[in-house]
């Protein structure tokens, strides 16, 4: 197969097979000529035997989840992907794409397929263009999200020293050199890389020599893993390191050299100089550098150096993570506790997300010793943990305190450091309180997630989370948080109370205890936010801080999705709140039309503010541009619900339409998991401790309402100090019990809660508490 002078491509040595993957190719708008050149070059990518076997393991690990046959999460749709691998040549093709998204942002991975294109000389008038590229690198997003291809890129590229990826994080040391990690230049790059498909066996080169920064690990790793060649690389220290494959000789000597000396180096083979990115575009955080994947195992040293082994060895962590997970348990059980120290807490315990087992407490103990085996390697950290977890919640909050001037007395960066003034010496580039509080958050959002498959985190998306966490409560507001912070004292700090360390945990407010600033950032967005960072390495492109609230999201080659999507349900504690795959995000709008790619789910903003119907249903004007209309649920109790989705630029826009004997409902999916979750975990019951309390004397008086009986504040309930039982009978009539009630909640007059698994006699006691702290009706809603 060649490409002709004159553009003509020749099909017909295609093959019936590769027909297949071009006609679904061209439904995915990818140009034939896209097609033509992916296949013609990716020939001069020789795969090794060990390599398809793992390429095939990968593929075949790939997860789909479908929801109400119009949403396709992953790999679904007889995905292209799967086509691609069930042949040599589509293998071939995949591997190609796949070896640049699982490090590469998708503009520079398109960029160096299109060096490449020009290097094996195809002509220009087939010649795709970068926007071309981008749509089949789009295709192929997340096929080798579970391999270990990204491990080992990662690998072979610190072995350069990087301290940091990101360039907007502070280093000591220049750009490229040990200190941040430098992108290299995308031309030198491709021209590396096309030289490394002629070595052995299939080559003419014997081998070659790279020299460049970090990047040129990256090259190496694809000889490794891709072709199965042997490499050798040299750090700037002198040291070799050599990766064999069986008894091979070297093919590709890569030498790790600083900016200055690249052009020094001496070989007896063909040598390729792969000079910064900033050398080519005069700035050094113009573009950002790739970053691959580090194990969980390791997670922490591999990705925060030398500070996260300090923090992982400081005798404060242990204190640090168990008061935390106390704190977390205390609102997630509505502990006496917190009400009794904070007079303005009730409303910090409407808005808690985590009531997940994994999410407080001891689960949340046992979760990150189980997801950070590094924790677990800490010599009596769970014994530790477990006696705070004891503890009554001031002595947990003081515990608290005494962990973070801990980390504080033992951190040497520059904001807790005393010696601003000695130049000569080289703070650390990471704090360890600001990392302690990273760590805890992040186990916070994986223990409400739900993983299909494994995938390893990020290396830049993990330090990208300790940046974007320590701005989001406000501890550094420049690039360079050591320069701006160079004058604060430790105990002026945001993140240290501003108390003297006599003080009293009960004596602060809550919004001076630096605990709460925490707990204000655990919410749905944070929750999007750290899984996408961690995941992808990057945050999804939907504009923040503007537009509906996220439903679901894709960044870089994963996707991620709530779970009220799936159903709107009343059981928050039963299952995850977001959902993670590799892949995309697919709309099925028509049978006949196809699918399409969506870059994201969102509320429809029309119905952010719910309403209430008292007319019939069959009085309703019915919903106009209507792209998609999803199966219809209709439950035995009279509660139905369909979802409703409407097209919006690269994405789509949806409602819940819900329909009683009543009347209609429509409300947006998010509005109506806020609602839930302000609904939820309002009543303490230890049933399973045989500790429930009897019923008050005198007890309100309390009004039980049918499920045909649609109540509304203000028009059905006369008097006050009532408890009113809402029984639904079902999780969705609960959730809509509580979306009609909690949208009419006047301030400081009604309550509405969950009842869930709780005891009549602990919703009794709860309601009379709330009575008599100023409420006028409680409404305890029976699912």
């Amino acid at each position: 197969m060649s490409f002709q002078q004159q553009g003509q491509v020749d099909w017909v040595a295609f093959g019936d097979h590769t027909k297949e993957i071009l006609s679904r190719m061209l439904a995915l708008n990818i140009d034939n000529k896209t097609i033509a050149a992916a296949l013609t070059l990716s020939e001069k990518m020789k795969l090794s035997l060990e390599a398809r076997k793992r390429i095939c393991e990968a593929t075949d690990k790939l997860r789909d989840s479908v929801l109400h046959k119009v949403f396709w999460f992953g790999f679904g749709l007889e995905h292209i992907v799967h086509s691609l691998a069930a042949t040599d040549g589509g293998l071939q093709c995949l591997s190609l794409c796949s070896c640049f998204l699982e490090v590469f942002e998708p503009s520079e991975s398109a960029s160096i397929l299109h060096h490449l294109t020009v290097f094996h000389k195809i002509h220009e008038d087939v010649r795709p263009t970068e926007g071309q590229w981008k749509r089949l690198l789009s295709a192929c997003s997340g096929a080798l999200a579970t391999s270990d291809f990204a491990l080992t890129a990662e690998h072979f590229m610190s072995l350069n020293n990087d301290k940091s990826i990101l360039s907007t994080t502070p280093s000591n040391g220049s750009f490229g050199r040990g200190g941040t990690r430098a992108m290299g230049n995308l031309e030198h790059i491709a021209e590396a890389l096309y030289a490394m498909f002629n070595t052995p066996p299939s080559g003419t080169l014997n081998s070659i020599t790279i020299s460049g920064g970090s990047i040129c690990g990256w090259i190496a790793a694809v000889g490794y893993w891709f072709l199965g060649l042997t490499v050798q690389i040299t750090r700037i220290n002198g040291q070799e390191c050599v990766f064999r494959h069986n008894k091979s000789p070297v093919c590709v000597f890569v030498k790790f050299t600083a900016p200055e000396n690249r052009k020094k180096v001496a070989t007896e083979d063909k040598t390729y100089f792969v000079d910064d990115a900033k050398a080519m575009l005069g700035a050094p955080n113009c573009i950002e550098a790739p970053g691959g994947r580090v194990r969980w195992d390791t997670a922490i040293w591999e990705t925060f150096g030398d500070e996260g082994n300090t923090l992982l060895e400081s005798e404060h962590l242990g204190p640090f993570i168990g008061s935390t997970a106390r704190v977390f348990a205390a609102f997630a059980q509505v502990d006496p506790g917190v009400l009794e120290a904070h007079h303005d807490a009730f409303e910090s315990l409407r808005n808690w997300v985590g009531y997940r087992t994994s999410s407080y407490g001891a689960g949340f103990a046992s979760f990150a010793l189980e997801k950070l085996p590094e924790l677990r390697a800490r010599q009596g950290i769970r014994t530790v943990m477990d006696r705070i977890l004891l503890q009554p919640y001031l002595s947990a909050l003081r515990v608290n305190l005494a962990a973070r001037r801990g980390l504080a007395a033992t951190c040497n960066c520059r904001l807790h450091s005393d010696e601003k003034d000695d130049k000569n010496e080289s703070p650390p580039l990471y704090c360890l309180l600001i990392l302690a509080e990273a760590i805890t958050v992040l186990t916070w959002a994986l223990s409400l997630t739900d993983f299909k498959v494994d995938m390893d985190p990020n290396r830049a998306g993990l330090q990208a989370f300790y940046t974007h966490h320590a701005k989001s409560l406000g501890y550094f507001t420049s690039t360079e948080p050591q320069r701006e912070a160079s004058n604060l004292h430790p105990n002026k700090h945001p993140i240290y109370p501003s108390t003297e360390p006599q003080s009293e945990a009960s004596d602060l407010h809550p919004d001076e205890h630096p605990i709460y600033r925490l707990l204000k950032q655990l919410d749905i967005p944070q929750l999007f936010d750290t899984t996408e960072l961690i995941f992808a390495g990057g945050l999804s492109p939907k504009p923040r801080g503007g537009g509906p609230p996220r439903l679901a999201s894709v960044s870089g080659c994963v996707c991620f999705y709530l779970d009220v999507l799936r159903e709107p349900s009343d059981r928050i504690a039963d299952a995850a709140l977001m959902h993670v795959l590799p892949g995309g995000i697919r709309f099925l709008s028509d049978e006949q039309k196809g699918s399409r790619d969506c870059g994201y789910i969102e509320d429809e903003p029309k119905v952010s503010d719910p309403w209430w119907g008292c007319c019939s249903t069959a009085e309703r004007q019915p919903v106009t541009d209507v792209a998609g209309f999803c199966e219809n649920r209709t439950r035995s109790d009279g509660v139905g619900w369909e979802l409703i989705a409407n097209d919006a630029p690269d994405g789509i826009r949806v409602q819940f339409r819900f329909t009683t004997q009543k009347g209609t409902h429509m409300t947006s999916p998010r509005h109506l998991l806020a609602s839930v979750l302000r609904a939820t975990g309002l009543i303490p019951c230890h049933r399973l401790f045989n500790e429930c309390n009897p019923f008050p004397q005198p007890c309100p008086r309390i009004v039980s309402v049918a499920e045909n009986e649609v109540v509304t504040l203000g028009h059905d309930i006369e008097g006050s100090n009532e408890i009113v039982m809402r029984k639904r009978g079902s999780s969705i009539g609960a959730c809509l019990g509580a979306l009609v009630l909690g949208a009419e909640e006047e301030a400081g007059l009604y309550v509405v809660a969950l009842k869930g698994s709780a005891c009549t006699g602990c919703c009794v006691g709860t309601a009379t508490r709330l009575l008599d702290g100023g409420f006028r009706v409680v409404y305890i809603v029976v699912g």
